[in-house]
């Protein structure tokens, strides 16, 4: 969508953006023989389609609605929550608190998130300062409580996709691509597919440390589109996100971390660590590398 002289990705645009898992696995396999074209011209030409429909394609889920408020690459983001010159852990529940209040009508799914943050804001509250990365892997940690209560994991549905190897500068991303369905707990036909990766990070002193990642969330029946894309779509925040972020992004204070997660030659951060595990991940892919820095 044009806006202001420059393309706009839409508002939660990794789930916007993403392309259906199947062609991906086919042209990550057929790359090669793809035939070479102008790129640019056609994401000119291409991109309206891609993205300006994108509201049309949101399935209004209430249990998704929430999450809303923290959305991949601005929940992060360095100025997201500069209230005062310091950062800390309750600056950023606050504001993601304030968010939620703000949201109308109030339903049950946001007074349960909004009961989840207050319970870890009050642990915070009782603790020392800690570096930024807690607070990010306890809004997983979060994410985790509040979609396991209204979902099931069909571990018998678990797909292998393919796999494919990303290279960042000097990082390496040895990825599985997999689906698994989740199923609605008062309404079992009432199904979603997460399609998510287990993959080795290797950089630097890190040497094949594994993790796993959602990558996406469709509803079981979402079709591809003319454009490769999904034609159904939730709205999910930093549950949909990607393991590295721009520095600027990330939102890491602490000097000691943004060194050691940062990709040498790149803007960017790993942050896959503190998205480990979430569920249903850390029922049907668990692993147990532990953080890229010790807390």
């Amino acid at each position: 969508m044009l806006l202001f002289g420059s393309y706009f990705k839409g508002d939660d645009y990794i789930t916007v953006t993403f392309i259906n898992i199947h062609l991906q696995n086919f042209i990550n396999k057929h790359f090669d023989r793809l035939p070479v074209t102008d790129a640019a011209k056609v994401c000119t030409d291409g991109l309206h389609g891609l993205i300006a429909l994108s509201n049309e394609r949101i399935v209004d889920e209430e249990i998704f609605k929430p999450l809303i408020v923290c959305l991949c690459g601005k929940c992060f983001k360095r100025d997201y929550k500069l209230v005062l010159q310091k950062i800390t852990e309750n600056v950023f529940f606050d504001q993601v608190m304030k968010k939620l209040l703000d949201i109308e009508p109030k339903t049950r799914y946001t007074d349960h998130l909004i009961k989840l943050l207050k319970t870890n804001t009050n642990l915070f509250k009782k603790s020392v300062m800690s570096p930024v990365s807690v607070f990010i892997k306890t809004y997983y940690k979060i994410i985790s409580e509040y979609i396991s209560s209204y979902f099931n994991v069909d571990e018998q549905s678990i797909v292998k996709i393919g796999n494919k190897t990303n290279y960042i500068s000097s990082a390496t991303f040895n990825m599985d691509l997999y689906e698994v369905e989740i199923y609605k707990k008062n309404d079992s036909n009432i199904r979603y597919k997460v399609i998510y990766t287990i993959y080795t990070y290797s950089q630097g002193n890190v040497t094949n440390a594994k993790y796993n990642a959602i990558l996406n969330i469709v509803p079981y029946e979402a079709k591809i589109t003319q454009n490769g894309l999904y034609d159904k779509i939730v709205y999910a925040g930093v549950y949909i996100c990607k393991v590295v972020e721009y520095q600027s992004q990330c939102h890491i204070k602490h000097i000691r971390e943004c060194k050691i997660r940062h990709i040498p030659d790149t803007q960017y951060a790993f942050i896959g660590d503190l998205m480990n595990n979430v569920w249903p991940l850390n029922l049907v892919a668990k692993n147990n590398t532990p953080l890229i820095t010790s807390i």
